[in-house]
């Protein structure tokens, strides 16, 4: 069997990674669908309309997120994201 941790999203998704059956390709697949399907979907906001503790994104464990771009350009919020974690000191 497995354990799927669930204290937090890096333990939930350690946990799914974790989850593997070479001989059922289709296993983690299906075993990430059920454990994600009932979230909440993304909320978008204005940093000024919310408190700061507000700002982490769960999917990615980031204590602070921010999103730049349309979905269909994310490795540019990557590339700005470790910007800006380098530029403020937060690793």
């Amino acid at each position: 069997g497995f354990e799927i941790r669930i204290e937090d999203s890096k333990s939930l998704a350690d946990s799914l990674d974790a989850a593997d059956r070479p001989e059922d390709p289709y296993f983690n697949k299906l075993l990430r669908i059920v454990c994600t399907r009932c979230m909440m979907p993304a909320q978008y906001f204005a940093s000024g309309e919310q408190t700061q503790d507000d700002w982490h994104h769960y999917g990615l464990a980031a204590p602070i997120y921010t999103h730049f771009t349309s979905p269909i350009r994310r490795y540019a919020d990557v590339v700005v994201h470790r910007l800006l974690s380098a530029a403020i000191g937060v690793a």
